[in-house]
């Protein structure tokens, strides 16, 4: 290999090495149902995500309760595996059967996509609802 190329093979190296990560935005939102019209009241929303970004057609989520998907997404785990089955059950005799409460009574805080991220340099942040 010639002087030339193991230059450029070392400056490209050191290229890839400082190269920033690519910026990754997650947008989350609760209640959307096509059969419901719910993105008529929303014409922003239906506007830059739907008409000028994708829509999912044949999408299902494995519950339909804000605090368990939330979860699953933070996550990455099934509502069975993060023990966060509803959004706090009132009639719940510890109130910790789902929501906030039973996400940190879990641990499941300590490591979510957010916190991981965060460990390979990434600035993070939360705009809105968590749970």
């Amino acid at each position: 290999m010639s002087s030339r190329n193991s230059y450029k093979y070392i400056e490209s190296s050191q290229s890839a090495k400082t190269k920033a990560p690519p910026n990754i935005i997650l947008f989350m939102t609760d209640d959307q149902d096509v059969t419901a019209h719910s993105l008529d009241s929303m014409p922003e929303l239906r506007v830059h995500f739907r008409e000028e970004g994708n829509e999912f057609l044949n999408y299902y989520v494995p519950t339909g309760l804000c605090c368990p998907s939330r979860a699953t997404v933070l996550r990455g785990q099934y509502c069975h595996n993060t023990k966060v089955f509803d959004n706090g059950d009132l009639s719940n005799s510890t109130y910790k059967s789902g929501a906030w409460d039973k996400f940190v009574e879990e641990g499941l805080e300590e490591e979510t996509i957010a916190t991981m991220l965060h460990s390979v340099g990434y600035e993070t942040a939360l705009i809105g609802k968590y749970l």
